[in-house]
């Protein structure tokens, strides 16, 4: 559940970026590496992920915190190491969450 200080926007559509003021915020706090997460790994995900990397944004994928559910033939696994694999390719930094954890300390100093 959100805590006290963190800031909500509601969507309405699979991108975090459409029809919310995400951007707007983001541009007014000058930040400019966004860390996403969440599910469904190739619905909302993804298009998230893809308007963050078309908006000039750094992109990081947290490869084990997204999530999804099997169909159109194949498997959560397949489906999550599809999109982990094209993000990398193209789109996003993958890191694990750990591994983003460390980033960000390290940079703190």
């Amino acid at each position: 559940a959100p805590e006290a200080n963190d800031v909500v926007f509601t969507k309405y559509t699979y991108s975090c970026f459409a029809h919310t003021e995400l951007e707007t915020w983001l541009k007014k706090k000058r930040i400019r590496t966004v860390i996403v997460c969440g599910t469904c790994t190739n619905w909302c995900v993804d298009s998230t992920i893809r308007d963050a990397y078309h908006k000039d944004y750094n992109v990081v994928a947290l490869a084990d915190c997204v999530s999804t559910f099997p169909h159109a033939g194949a498997d959560v696994k397949t489906w999550n190491d599809m999109e982990l694999d094209l993000w990398g390719e193209g789109f996003a930094r993958v890191l694990s969450a750990q591994q983003a954890k460390k980033e960000i300390e390290e940079s703190a100093g």
